[in-house]
């Protein structure tokens, strides 16, 4: 590095030499008969920009500062990406370590709902069968039960908001009997097909209902697979002896094995959250049946004022 230096200040000097010109003699003749004249001449101030010590002197410094600083850069540079490659390894291994641990989580939780789904009685295993076909039916119902309780609510309203159907034949004065008979059919046809209308809704709504009931009592199957026996009754002992007069029978330790692994089931708590939901979505369909009954019963007295001339 001090080799480099060295090289550009020789440079630096040379090229400031050369750019300097050598004063002629024409022109040191005036400058000494004036200095002989004026006194003696000031400092050597253009031997302070031409002399080749006091060049490197000035320059030196600079030269120096730019290269310790460029080798603190350096070094900063290395120690930083040296650290930041330790960082990765560490957070690789890590990663790696957590990775291993989710792994193994899952695979421990699998292997609990194995043994759970193995701890079920034969008998009620072809009821876990149909478990994701009831799950798929929930979801379902849920998303059609919504769309229905947002239609009754809108043809509510506007039957509310409709009233009688008006005429589109001009004024009472100008239409003759045909043009009645004609804007009659067509006010009739409306309000039928209003009841229609309202009357599918209705058969669809109340399917829902009952479809809500079916799936709760199949929901409700599942669970009594999944729960754990009932406790055994403490029966008393026939004709105790007097010294275990308050002795009873107690449950069997395999039963009370049985009973700890049905309460711990993974399914158990799930499947009972679902019925109190199922009940609320229930009664939100009857209330929406409420209201498309009623609007049926608005739209028939419609149609029946029609077809007897009130309107």
């Amino acid at each position: 590095m001090n080799i480099k230096n060295v090289e550009r200040t020789k440079v630096v000097l040379q090229s400031r030499s050369k750019a300097t010109p050598a004063p002629s003699a024409d022109a040191a003749a005036p400058s000494t008969a004036s200095s002989s004249s004026q006194g003696p001449p000031p400092a050597a101030g253009a031997a302070q920009t031409t002399d080749p010590l006091q060049l490197a002197a000035q320059i030196y410094p600079w030269l120096y500062m730019t290269s310790t600083l460029e080798k603190a850069f350096g070094d900063g540079e290395k120690a930083a990406e040296a650290e930041i490659q330790t960082f990765a390894r560490d957070l690789a291994q890590d990663e790696e370590s957590i990775r291993d641990e989710k792994t193994r989580w899952e695979s421990e939780r699998f292997i609990e709902f194995c043994d759970s789904l193995s701890s079920t009685p034969a008998g009620h295993l072809h009821v876990l069968q149909d478990l994701p076909e009831i799950m798929q039916s929930y979801l379902r119902h849920g998303k059609e039960a919504d769309t229905w309780e947002r239609k009754a609510l809108d043809m509510a309203m506007s039957q509310m908001g409709t009233g009688t159907i008006a005429s589109s034949n001009g004024s009472e004065e100008t239409r003759t009997d045909e043009d009645a008979k004609d804007e009659q059919d067509r006010i009739e046809g409306a309000y039928q097909q209003q009841l229609n209308d309202l009357q599918s809704a209705i058969d669809h709504i109340e399917g829902l209902v009952n479809d809500g009931s079916t799936l709760g009592g199949r929901i409700q199957d599942v669970i009594d697979a999944v729960s754990p026996p009932a406790p055994v009754a403490a029966v008393p002992l026939p004709s105790p002896p007097p010294e275990e007069d308050k002795k009873f029978f107690e449950p069997s330790e395999e039963a009370s094995r049985a009973a700890a692994d049905g309460a711990s089931h993974p399914l158990l708590t799930p499947l009972q959250r679902l019925l109190p939901l199922l009940s609320l979505r229930g009664d939100n369909l009857k209330l929406a049946l409420e209201l498309v009954d009623g609007a049926r019963e608005g739209a028939s007295m419609n149609l029946r004022a029609v077809s007897l001339g009130l309107y």
